[in-house]
């Protein structure tokens, strides 16, 4: 499994990541707030690009093999 995250976007892997720690034991409203201004701007620079693939049909019933970056 460890091979199959590390060929995500490491700049979205990280993110996520902290966001598990920054949002531990908030209310959900708190923990969303805080999950949108850690991520913003990795979804920016990396996400928006990932997201459109996905919304092309890569990456769907856990197929990652086709989700390469471009």
């Amino acid at each position: 499994m460890a091979q199959e995250i590390a060929r995500f976007p490491q700049a979205a892997v990280r993110a996520d990541r902290r966001s598990v720690y920054l949002q531990h034991g908030l209310p959900a409203r708190a923990a969303l707030e805080r999950e949108w201004t850690n991520c913003s701007g990795i979804f920016a620079a990396e996400g928006a690009a990932g997201a459109a693939r996905f919304a092309k049909g890569a990456g769907r019933h856990g197929d990652f093999g086709n989700m390469a970056q471009p």
